[in-house]
């Protein structure tokens, strides 16, 4: 046979193949959006703070100048707060060594806090006294507000919506985009028509419509995670806590045992703004 003809063939085949291989690796690539109608949202690194590194943060708001933080862990859940401008002032709370605390919420004049497997939230006043305690079924992970309702994550790809005088849940949602799953949802914030909320085990802060569930756009945090993946419990020190600073119109973001929190005012594309306005 013509050998010409078989290096035809051969770099014929050669091409198929590293052009089959190169789908199959994107089909598996599931870390990153894949659907252009889910934006890649960078965002400008405005300053950062000092962060108590003994915080296995959970929740995080910011209140009147104060931010918030509940952390986690059993035999060391507490809750913490400090000043919004410096980190000073740092006050701190420790919880019943029976709860693994877990997502904060500040909403009609008081505090929501979930945990994990007890299957209880307790509504405390601003002294942080439990006034009122409610069970649900599942485990509690992240909580937020939308003004009318709360919001809650359990660590699937649903967002639960609850009324804040029960606790029933009213609806749910699952979160789609991208035709890849998007679980393990952790701590949400609320602003502006937008759910956003970090994922368990990456560096991903994730938009969501609350209205059809629909992924808008992903933050990647790799950048500041990598300062903080190394020394003791380091598999442990992810991206977890997201504040909403209505005066710096940005957010306060953190990980698990970081000693640094960062303002990061993302830049979200145009569109992602009208389809959250369009919703609300």
């Amino acid at each position: 046979m013509n050998t010409g003809f078989l290096r035809v063939i051969g770099r014929i085949t050669a091409v198929l193949i590293v052009g089959f291989w190169s789908m199959f690796s994107a089909s598996l690539r599931a870390d990153k959006p894949i659907d252009p109608t889910i934006a890649d949202i960078p965002y400008q690194l405005i300053e950062q703070q000092n962060h108590d590194a003994g915080l296995f943060t959970q929740g995080m708001l910011v209140l009147d100048g104060w931010i918030y933080e509940s952390s986690g862990r059993y035999g060391q859940s507490k809750l913490a707060r400090y000043k919004e401008s410096d980190s000073s002032q740092l006050v701190t709370q420790p919880l019943s060594r029976t709860i693994f605390a877990e997502g904060l919420a500040h909403f009609n004049n008081h505090f929501y806090l979930l945990t994990w497997r007890a299957g209880k939230a307790f509504v405390l006043d601003e002294y942080w006294s439990v006034k009122k305690t409610f069970s649900y079924q599942g485990e509690g992970w992240g909580l937020t507000h939308d003004g009318e309702r709360l919001i809650m994550s359990d660590g699937s790809d649903t967002l639960q919506f609850r009324d804040a005088d029960t606790f029933e849940v009213l609806s749910s949602i699952r979160v789609t985009g991208a035709g890849r799953t998007w679980d393990q949802l952790n701590e949400l914030e609320y602003t502006d028509g937008i759910v956003w909320a970090n994922r368990w085990q990456t560096s991903e802060i994730v938009a969501i419509d609350p209205q059809s569930g629909r992924v808008l756009g992903v933050i990647d945090l790799s950048a500041l995670s990598k300062k903080h993946q190394q020394g003791w419990y380091s598999s442990d020190k992810v991206a977890n806590g997201i504040a909403w600073s209505s005066e710096r119109q940005a957010f306060w973001v953190t990980g698990k045992y970081w000693n640094k929190r960062y303002l990061i005012k993302p830049q979200i594309p145009s569109l992602v703004v009208s389809e959250a306005v369009d919703n609300l």
